[in-house]
């Protein structure tokens, strides 16, 4: 099976935790330990500013934001039932809000790589634990062989800090839309007057350590 795929490069950046939430016996915020892993029922999105589109023109700033609820989770200690979590890359790169650039064509497809001078997330957990911070240095969008198979964005040995530390954090998240629907014409798709505002999260498949 032939999958395409592009690269979306970013610098690793210094982050700060932040305690928050319950408090151990000193008085700090607790701290999980061990590896946790969230997957099954994700919810979120993926929002682009400005829209991703198929005519243009292209801009040299584009903005990506992950919001999305990872549950359940297991793995490490103490035991939660979910995390929150928010993301924000940022690129500078000529042409990044094509939709062209980001969604290869159907076989043979291509690569491309999207610099991100920054790609971080942070992770609010329930119940409340000190937060976890996570840089990953690359995510990859991939399409599928197929039109109507879905999207995956994936990332991989991101460096964790606070909760759960690590330093071969994962992601990967599946669109709700089908590679073809999104390059459609149809309302919020990349052929549409208003290009692609957001992407949809699919719960299956979709899967994030921690």
């Amino acid at each position: 099976m032939i999958r395409r795929a592009f690269m979306i490069a970013a610098a690793l950046v210094p982050l700060v935790v932040v305690p928050v939430g319950v408090a151990s016996a000193t008085g700090q915020a607790i701290v999980g330990t061990g590896t946790k892993t969230c997957g099954g029922t994700w919810v979120g999105t993926l929002s682009f500013v400005p829209h991703l589109t198929k005519a243009g023109p292209p801009t040299s700033d584009e903005v990506v934001y992950l919001k999305a609820t990872a549950r359940p989770c297991h793995g490490g200690n103490p035991t939660v039932s979910e995390g929150k979590i928010f993301g924000r890359s940022e690129s500078k790169q000529f042409g990044a809000n094509l939709c062209a650039t980001v969604f290869k064509a159907s076989p043979p497809g291509g690569a491309f790589t999207w610099v991100f001078p920054f790609r971080f997330e942070t992770v609010t957990w329930v119940p409340a634990l000190a937060l976890t911070n996570v840089s990953f240095p690359t995510m990859k969008v991939t399409t599928p062989a197929l039109a109507t198979g879905t999207v995956n964005f994936s990332s991989v040995g991101g460096t964790a800090v606070g909760s759960f530390p690590t330093v071969a954090a994962t992601q990967s998240m599946n669109t709700v839309k089908s590679d073809a629907a999104i390059r459609s014409a149809g309302p919020g798709d990349c052929g549409s007057a208003g290009g692609v505002a957001s992407l949809a999260i699919r719960a299956a498949g979709t899967t994030g350590t921690f």
